[in-house]
Formats: structure tokens, C-alpha cells, sequence
């Protein structure tokens, strides 16, 4: 996915606002926004669904999951 484009908020003479394009702009478009919410969603569950593959998969002992797992769980702030 490339990079969102980016919007400063620019107020005219007659007090009105315009969105101009700027790399260092404060804003993102919707649909970018939009499209970037759901990479982040389709990785989560794809994180999720390796962590639980791995933690299901006949370890006994939690202390033998592999460290990515803690990792994961981790930033998403679970105990596993």
C-alpha cells in the first residue's frame, strides 16, 4: 500500500478552509484512512490466528511458546 496523502488546513482571507496537499499535513483522506484501518484489522486477525495456531499446537507448558508469541500478546497488552 503507498503512502496516504496528506493534507494541511489552510485558512483563506474570506475565513474559509482548504485542505492542500502537503507531505507534512495534519490530515489523511477518508478513504486512506479507510483503507489503512483495514490492513491494521486484516493483520490483527492474522496475528491472532497465528498465536492462537501456535498456542494450540500440543505445547503443555506456556513457558515453551516461542518469544514472537509473547511479543504479540504483548502489544496487544494480553497475558497469554
Amino acid at each position: 500500500m503507498s503512502e496516504p496523502k496528506r493534507f494541511a488546513l489552510i485558512v483563506n482571507a474570506e475565513n474559509d478552509f482548504d485542505l492542500i496537499e502537503n507531505p507534512n499535513g495534519d490530515f489523511i483522506r477518508y478513504f486512506d484512512f479507510a483503507a489503512l484501518q483495514a490492513e491494521n484489522e486484516r493483520l490483527r486477525k492474522a496475528g491472532d490466528a497465528m498465536a492462537d495456531y501456535i498456542k494450540g499446537y500440543s505445547i503443555a507448558d506456556k513457558q515453551d511458546y516461542p518469544r514472537q508469541v509473547f511479543d504479540w500478546l504483548a502489544a496487544k497488552g494480553v497475558q497469554p
